[in-house]
């Protein structure tokens, strides 16, 4: 995938939407969200993880703005898509054909992101990816895997997900996966 070096985090320029998020949705790629519709002038509030009714109106504008139809404030498919397309981003199938792809490689490289919560539980995400894969795909993996570990992590951590501690947590990941990630991952050499 082209276009993860010297890609930055900030502005919500690198989210991973496993999912679809609609209002009621919360989560760390909720606020990855809206962080991205407030750099993009959408979005007018701080981020705070929960997907509510100026979120649902944000996305609209952007749907609206990038002549995606229906423009009904829910961040589906063909959303998701658009904005990895946008961004030089991996969308999610095409995250899990590079895992898939590696189940059949003996020597796959196993990127295991594991966060630590209070009272030594442990919330782990793996990914796999083949051998010779590229330092900008590997880096896609250990991006998500760190932003579902990590998302997971504050939502067991602050289960109200309307407190300042919360959205302090997920601020956070954006910057911390992206950096965890390239202290874990080096560029091999070819």
């Amino acid at each position: 995938m082209s276009g993860w070096e010297g890609e930055e985090a900030a502005g919500g320029r690198a989210c991973y939407f496993h999912r679809d998020l609609k209002r009621s949705s919360y989560g760390g790629d909720v606020s990855c969200l809206q962080e991205y519709l407030r750099s993009e002038g959408f979005l007018y509030e701080e981020p705070s993880g929960y997907f509510g009714t100026a979120t649902e109106e944000a996305v609209i504008k952007w749907q609206t703005t990038n002549s995606l139809v229906p423009a009904r404030g829910i961040l589906g498919y063909s959303s998701r898509v658009a904005y990895a397309r946008k961004h030089g981003l991996p969308t999610t199938e095409q995250l899990r054909a590079m895992e898939k792809a590696a189940e059949a490689d003996k020597k796959a490289e196993v990127i295991e992101f594991c966060c630590e919560l209070v009272g030594n539980q442990e919330i782990f995400r793996t990914k796999r990816c083949k051998e010779d894969a590229s330092f900008s795909d590997r880096m896609h993996l250990c991006s998500e895997a760190c932003q579902m570990a990590v998302s997971e992590a504050c939502d067991k951590a602050f289960p109200t997900s309307q407190n300042s501690d919360y959205k302090k947590c997920l601020s956070l990941i954006p910057r911390n996966c992206l950096d965890a990630c390239r202290n874990i991952l080096k560029p091999k050499d070819k």
